[in-house]
């Protein structure tokens, strides 16, 4: 647990997708971030939780959102290779042309893809 996580962010992050559709419906701020700038969007892709992305998404999720690295949901997904939640992300709008901010000559979010 990071400081600033929400419940939402945590139980995306855990896998929990029916416990993270009772709190949207229950009225949670979907785009809350932890200290880090983390969503529940990026916590559900980092853990490749399709099921609780697209939920997410549904639920109106900025799906290009960034988080302290320049990090977005999409990225998350491609670094860790999970693929599935990536072509969720795509169908959805995700900016697949994003740069994160903390490598030199930064990568566009495909690249982890490419390499997996």
């Amino acid at each position: 647990m990071q400081d600033g996580d929400t419940a939402l962010i945590l139980i995306c992050g855990a896998g929990y997708t029916e416990a993270a559709k009772a709190l949207l419906a229950a009225g949670t701020d979907i785009n809350a971030k932890d200290t880090d700038w983390n969503t529940a969007l990026i916590s559900a892709c980092n853990v490749g939780n399709v099921e609780a992305a697209k939920a997410l998404l549904a639920a109106g999720a900025d799906i290009n959102t960034k988080n302290t690295d320049g990090k977005t949901a999409l990225m998350a997904a491609c670094l860790k290779g999970h693929g599935e939640v990536a072509k969720a992300l795509v169908v959805a709008g995700a900016d697949i042309n994003a740069k994160d901010t903390v490598r030199v000559g930064s990568r566009r979010s495909m690249d982890g893809a490419a390499e997996q």
